[in-house]
């Protein structure tokens, strides 16, 4: 079977990430700059082909890839390209998980590979979705080029496994 190759792109940037607070999965729009990124991508990729295009259904990847794809490629949702769930830390920066949940923020600090943040996703058990979901999206497309569109957590699992 030929290899399929794969074009990550982390969306564009929200007012969360400014911030620094974390997102995993509420559903956050990109921002003026995010727009702009995600246009500046879309410029990039003129004279590239893909067979398909999928994104995360969370706003910001959606919004990304529906600027970043040529007119005749719909874009697919693949609710496996969604970020990390993590649990009662979403919503909140680094400041506020200290002083509100100083015993959860010394494991997300030491990354507790198997700590699910009271309600959320593993390390483990996110590395395991996103490495299934990328390889099913793949074994869909032999030989082809693939665009996927997802999350800086998603980008950061597929570079490792890959």
């Amino acid at each position: 079977m030929e290899p399929c190759r794969l074009c990550i792109i982390r969306h564009g940037e929200t007012d969360w990430n400014v911030e620094r607070r974390i997102q995993g999965h509420i559903d956050v729009p990109l921002n003026a700059a995010g727009w702009a990124q995600a246009a500046a991508v879309a410029k990039g990729l003129i004279g590239q082909r893909f067979a398909a295009a999928y994104s995360s259904d969370l706003q910001c990847a959606w919004q990304t890839a529906q600027t970043v794809v040529l007119p005749d490629i719909a874009v697919q949702v693949a609710p496996g390209l969604r970020e990390r769930h993590y649990g009662v830390l979403q919503g909140l920066t680094a400041a506020e998980i200290l002083l509100r949940l100083p015993e959860i923020h010394a494991r997300y600090v030491a990354r507790d590979i198997h700590y699910d943040f009271d309600g959320g996703e593993s390390l483990t058990a996110f590395a395991a979705r996103v490495v299934a979901a990328v390889e099913a999206l793949a074994a869909c497309h032999p030989g082809e080029n693939l665009l996927l569109v997802a999350h800086g957590g998603v980008l950061d699992v597929c570079y490792r496994q890959a």
